[in-house]
This record gives C-alpha cells, structure tokens and sequence, in this order.
C-alpha cells in the first residue's frame, strides 16, 4: 500500500476487516486501486464499502450502489448517507442479498458509457433470481466521463436528487438494454431481442415484473404476448446474400 490513500473497510459490524489503497501517483505498471487479500473475515465479494455508515445513519429506506469509494464518499459529504460501493468487482448475488435485509428500494448509479450499462446489467441479471413483489430497482446513468462524485461536485445535491428522482425503471432499462444497436424494424433483429428476453424471462421469480415486462415488450414490439414467450415463435426469414454481392 505504499504511495496510496487508504481507505478502512468496515463490517456490517463496524470492525475494521480489510483496507483499500488508491495509487496517489500515475504509475502506469501499479493497478489504480487495490484490496487487501483475502481472508475468512474478508471476502470482497462479500463486503460493500460504506453498507455500515449506511446503515448506522439509519437512512436506508433506499440504498444507492455506486461503483467506488470516492463516489460513496463524495455522496456522504453532500448530505446523502446511503450509498454504498463494490470493491472493484461486479454487483454479485451475495451483495444484494446484503443489500435487501436492509431495504427494498436499490438505485443502481453507474457511469453512462458501455462499461458502465454492462456493469448495471450484470447487477439486473444477479438480482433477477432474488426478485419479489416488494423489491424495486431503478438505474441511474451519466453522461460519458461523469460519475456520480464528480456530477455531485458540479451540480450539487438537489440536482442529484433529481437524477434520483427520474430513474429508469427495471422494465425501461431492459428493453433498452436489449435494443441497442437493433433495428426494430428489422427481423432478425427482433428476433435477436425476443431470444434475448427469453433468456432472462425464465430467471424472473417476481410474476409482477414478468406481466410488466410482458406488456412492455409486446407494446413496444408490436408482437403477442404469447408469441414473446413460446419457443415455437417464427419470423419471417432474412433475404440471402448473392455470393457475388459479397465483398
């Protein structure tokens, strides 16, 4: 941890189980950020940086899941208490099983570029299999090169607050998730999306978001509901290539 700012990683207990070290020089051979190893009291696909202030602020009623230390923090001296981080890893199954036994409202903030979508995605995927009826989850994006830290610096926390505010819903974010870079007046395409929703229909346990989901989905693509999620569905195949046009 030479030459790094340091940071305490807390326990839901508030013991001291494990640190974080930010490079404070721009060695291009050093990893940015780095963990202590990992022992049977810390495991970082465990732990969430800030889940103790969070929680002992008593302000969890929602919780907003950022993606590193400085957004959490940069958040806590503006006023808002209740965002936690990972610790240089995607959002996992055990995260949100922490999350949930404190709230049923989970903001996702992530960066708006490509990484940042993945990485929300992948946190929708993993809490799919822990969907009930209560839970809600809305995602927050900025603008490429913005995070949440240095939006809040610019902006200030009423405006933040507002980004809160007009989150995107489960259902939004995954159908634009889906569409992206498609056609949707192309088949194959559409093919492509409803083959892709297939997948993580089955995954769903909240019946709730799969009818929604349903509605949204047939609504947008103009396509039955049945026809969304029967595997005999059919389309109209793509016109072949002549050999000779190919380059």
């Amino acid at each position: 941890f030479r030459d790094r700012l340091m940071f305490p990683i807390r326990s839901i207990k508030g013991e001291c189980i494990a640190f974080g070290g930010r490079l404070l020089s721009d060695k291009k051979d050093q990893a940015k950020y780095l963990n202590s190893p990992e022992t049977k009291l810390f495991n970082k696909s465990n732990e969430l940086f800030g889940l103790f202030e969070a929680k002992d602020s008593k302000n969890t009623d929602t919780l907003i899941v950022v993606e590193g230390y400085m957004d959490v923090i940069g958040l806590y001296q503006h006023g808002i208490q209740n965002a936690v981080a990972t610790l240089g890893t995607a959002v996992t199954s055990r995260h949100l099983s922490k999350l949930l036994r404190y709230t049923k409202d989970i903001y996702f903030a992530f960066d708006g570029d490509a990484a940042g979508k993945i990485a929300a995605w992948r946190a929708l995927e993993n809490l799919f299999p822990l969907m009930r009826e209560d839970i809600n989850a809305k995602f927050i994006f900025f603008d490429e090169g913005e995070d949440p830290d240095s939006y809040i610096n610019k902006n200030g926390p009423n405006e933040f607050l507002k980004r809160v505010d007009k989150s995107m819903d489960i259902e939004s974010f995954i159908f634009n998730f889906l569409k992206r870079g498609r056609n949707l007046e192309s088949s194959e395409d559409i093919r492509l999306i409803i083959f892709e929703f297939q997948k993580i229909y089955g995954s769903i346990k909240s019946d709730a978001l799969k009818d929604t989901l349903l509605n949204q989905f047939s609504k947008s693509l103009d396509i039955s509901k049945n026809s969304l999620i029967s595997k005999e569905t059919k389309f109209k195949s793509t016109p072949k290539i002549n050999p000779e046009q190919e380059t």
